[in-house]
């Protein structure tokens, strides 16, 4: 166990020299994602979040392992923005392929999911 993306961003944090914040917290339980579609998974972490820490003049960089949806990243730039955070950037390990009827934008929220790893801007991750 333990908290697999604060290892990983530990393990970034050492090779880029930035700083490590945990700037979030969970507000409520969530159900595990896990099989859950786009809607699901929007309305399980509607809420879920909130900033630990005021604004502090940095710009954050979110770290997650996997981008499915893209329904987490969201829900973390909803939290960090209604605290004052600037809209931040995401550094994700993998990105799921996306499956649907018809393509999306290039840089539609909703073509996150059909993305290869890699950093996306805060407002890619907004509706």
């Amino acid at each position: 166990g333990g908290d697999h993306l604060l290892r990983l961003a530990r393990i970034a944090a050492r090779a880029s020299g930035l700083p490590v914040l945990t700037a979030l917290r969970l507000e409520h339980d969530v159900r595990d994602s896990a099989g859950l579609g786009r809607r699901e998974r929007a309305v399980n972490l509607a809420g879920a979040f909130v900033a630990t820490h005021p604004p502090d003049g940095r710009r954050p960089i979110l770290v997650d392992d996997i981008v499915t949806t893209g329904a987490t990243l969201r829900e973390a730039v909803r939290a960090l923005g209604l605290a004052g955070w600037p809209c931040p950037v995401a550094a994700v390990v993998a990105a799921t392929p996306k499956r649907a009827r018809r393509a999306a934008a290039p840089d539609s929220p909703s073509a996150l999911a059909s993305r290869p790893s890699g950093v996306y801007r805060g407002d890619d991750l907004t509706e």
